[in-house]
């Protein structure tokens, strides 16, 4: 059992812990401070981010107000040790499930407005630390600050419950934003036990009209809805059917966001009307969108202050939530722009990537993102599924895992001009490289080994892709074999060959293309690859057999190593 004093040297001496930069062996992995009711519902879970016992009996959880004093402090219990990722909630368990340590009085720990959390051992020393509403702090900067904490505020409904949760159990970079995302609470369990989504989500929203996405999204005001877009008056999406809405009737900002894994990687697209400049808008009336991925955003879909917005809304007082990366849209009386916009870790020191590109009349718009690695691909127009229309690209933005987001906020004073983000036709995917690697040895003919190599790369709408035999028995034959949606396996001996001439996968009614060789000793199997996401991230399996009669065995072939071709964006 570890010490509180051995713990204290433990983290001096900066051992790495978990996932992430940090080195606290223990930290705050979820958190919810502010809810419908009377602040009923307040928490906060610790999780053992390491490979053996802690004790934390005694640490402290210690209130900070960020515009006054006073915050609480709670002592851990007697006698509480962590096991290897175990959770421990601290809360009220009139409210909370799950609840390990009882604390009617949390809410005067965890207060609403721009207040922070400090994880503490006996001593004093902080070993995690959390801030919220950070763009309404005016104390001075605390020493413990990790990135620019969470800028925004996250509520937490009593119809919906959900909290700021870290993107992985455990993860710890040091930066809040990049290390918190909003989703359906967890207390007491892992944060992924509420992702009942796979990445790969596709809705062309041709239900029946009312119906919403509460079952794949959570949100923290109104779900998307199904709806008939004539009702909108609006034509319907080049999908056709019907089309959602992503908004509050009532008014002020929603979000929503999927209940899915976070990632690094993800593909975005779908239809959206966008909208352009609106006469009917008063001067200093504003309304925005985002749509974003590797992140998060907080609960009233504030918007970041691009272009002077804030300024011409009137509203200096926002406090912007999203992370990651996204399209934003920014529609006034006089111009309607559309970014797209690397947020960071959150807060207003954000980048934009592309933009404004000026949005000058109402209409469908196809919108694609690929984001991978340290690469976004936008794209504005073109056709649904393929990497083409109005191409923009950039490397070196923030590399965070997170989740999906929409999100809308509107300041119309105008009596019928706030309207609501309607998309169709929408999918948010895993994203992958495009890569084709060999797998295993080949065995030779009289000629050589013969060899299978791509021409390209096998992406989403590449029309021109193949796969190139070479080194074969010039004017002969051989066989292009293939299977689609399986890795190369270990190899397999084919019964009659030479020794060393192995199949790579199971062949059984995969397909077979007889190819005749050139006088050059090559061969091309085409492969075009369609323009439809869903063939991200699936694998083609071949290889190729030449016939050399010259060879001395029952089955007289040459076998070819094995290649690999993972479909990406």
């Amino acid at each position: 059992m570890l010490t509180a004093s051995l713990l204290a040297a433990t983290a001096a001496t900066m051992v790495p812990q978990g996932q992430g930069s940090s080195t606290a062996p223990i930290v705050i992995n979820e958190f919810s401070y502010d809810d419908s009711g009377a602040n009923d519902r307040v928490f906060v879970e610790l999780y053992n981010r390491t490979t053996g016992p802690v004790d934390i009996s005694g640490w402290v959880l210690r209130g900070h107000d960020g515009t006054a004093t006073g915050n609480g402090t709670v002592v851990i219990q007697p006698n509480t040790v962590l096991f290897p990722g175990e959770f421990f909630v601290v809360g009220q368990a009139a409210g909370v499930p799950n609840v390990d340590q009882d604390v009617p009085g949390m809410n005067t720990v965890l207060e609403t407005g721009p207040d922070g959390l400090t994880l503490e051992l006996p001593n004093g020393f902080v070993l995690d630390s959390v801030v919220w509403q950070y763009a309404g702090w005016t104390n001075p900067v605390p020493s413990w600050l990790e990135g620019d904490g969470l800028f925004g505020d996250v509520f937490n409904p009593d119809t919906n419950p959900q909290s700021a949760s870290r993107v992985f159990d455990g993860y710890d970079s040091d930066s809040n934003g990049c290390d918190f995302r909003v989703q359906l609470w967890s207390p007491g369990s892992s944060n992924d036990a509420v992702h009942t989504v796979s990445p790969n989500y596709a809705n062309t929203f041709d239900d029946i009209v009312g119906t919403t996405v509460a079952a794949e999204f959570n949100y923290s005001f109104v779900p998307g809805t199904v709806l008939d877009p004539t009702t909108l008056a609006v034509p319907p999406s080049p999908q056709g059917g019907n089309v959602s809405t992503w908004y509050d009737p009532a008014g002020g900002g929603n979000a929503n966001y999927l209940n899915s894994e976070s990632r690094y990687d993800w593909i975005v697209e779908c239809y959206a009307y966008l909208r352009g400049p609106t006469p009917t808008m008063d001067s200093d009336d504003v309304e925005t969108w985002a749509i974003g991925v590797r992140g998060s955003t907080d609960s009233f879909a504030n918007p970041i202050d691009i272009a002077g917005l804030y300024a011409y809304a009137g509203v200096p007082g926002w406090a912007p939530g999203c992370t990651g990366i996204g399209y934003v849209m920014v529609t006034g009386q006089l111009n309607s722009n559309i970014y797209l916009v690397d947020f960071g870790d959150g807060g207003q020191d954000f980048n934009v990537l592309v933009g404004p590109i000026s949005i000058l009349a109402d209409g469908w718009v196809r919108l694609r993102l690929s984001v991978i690695g340290n690469t976004v691909v936008c794209n504005v127009g073109g056709n649904y599924g393929c990497d083409d229309g109005n191409r923009f690209t950039t490397t070196g933005v923030t590399q965070n895992p997170g989740g999906v987001y929409i999100q809308y906020r509107e300041n119309v004073s105008a009596a019928g001009a706030h309207r609501p983000l309607t998309l169709d036709a929408l999918r948010f995917g895993a994203n992958f490289s495009a890569a084709a690697t060999s797998f295993g040895t080949g065995a030779p003919t009289t000629v050589g080994v013969p060899q299978l190599d791509p021409i390209g790369l096998p992406t989403v709408g590449n029309i021109n892709y193949a796969l190139q035999g070479s080194n074969l028995v010039p004017n002969g034959f051989s066989f292009g074999l293939m299977r689609i949606g399986i890795a190369a396996l270990p190899g397999t001996q084919i019964p009659g060959a030479q020794p060393g001439a192995e199949l790579y996968f199971d062949n059984n009614g995969a397909p077979t293309f007889f190819l005749m060789n050139s006088a050059s000793g090559t061969a091309q199997i085409p492969l075009a690859i369609p323009c439809t996401t869903k063939f991200t991230g699936m694998p083609i399996t071949a290889q190729i057999v030449d016939f050399d009669f010259a060879l001395p065995y029952a089955l007289p072939i040459g076998t070819s190593a094995a290649l690999d071709s993972l479909i990406g964006n």
